[in-house]
């Protein structure tokens, strides 16, 4: 399970729930690098197929983090959890894409 203040929001794509599980542990890993009190908002969105390159209507592409993410205290600036975090997410995106067929999960 994640940790209770890490919030996953899945936006426009219907999410299978091993993939769902695939994303809440990753999360709850990364988590640990970022501060406790932060809320680490994750949105899987609707994108352009070419982003994925595959014929996908799904893909992780936004990782937001709160206004309470305080950078002094994990020695990060925001935006380098943010792209950490999703160079993550697009790996295992990248992973999923070679052993499922997206379009059929997609509203």
């Amino acid at each position: 399970m994640y940790l209770p203040d890490c919030k996953i929001k899945f936006v426009g794509v219907r999410v299978p729930k091993e993939v769902r599980r695939s994303i809440e542990k990753l999360v709850a890993v990364t988590k640990n690098s970022v501060p406790s009190d932060s809320s680490l908002c994750l949105r899987l969105v609707r994108g352009p197929k070419e982003l994925a390159g595959s014929a996908v209507t799904g893909i992780l592409s936004v990782v937001s983090l709160s206004s309470r993410f305080e950078a002094r205290a994990s020695g990060l600036e925001p935006m380098q959890v943010v792209n950490s975090v999703n160079k993550e997410l697009m790996k295992q995106v990248k992973r999923w894409i070679r052993h499922r067929d997206f379009n059929s999960v997609a509203p």
